[in-house]
């Protein structure tokens, strides 16, 4: 490889992002609560909405798990 080709491949190594560039992440990483978070944090969904909006989230939670 040419000198300028192999400064190019080093540069691209070493630049840092800018806004509008485009970074693909390969790895997904999916984070899971311990089930007495789950129950916590379900409880805390029962105090603090109402029966009403908690049914209207659990027909958007169906909608989306059906696509």
């Amino acid at each position: 490889m040419s000198d300028s080709v192999t400064k190019w491949h080093e540069m691209q190594e070493t630049r840092r992002l800018y806004p509008g560039d485009i970074f693909l992440k390969e790895t997904k990483v999916e984070k899971t609560l311990p089930l007495t978070d789950v129950k916590k944090k379900a409880y805390r969904l029962l105090c603090e909405y109402d029966e009403e909006v908690i049914r209207m989230a659990m027909q958007i939670i169906k909608i989306g798990d059906s696509k």
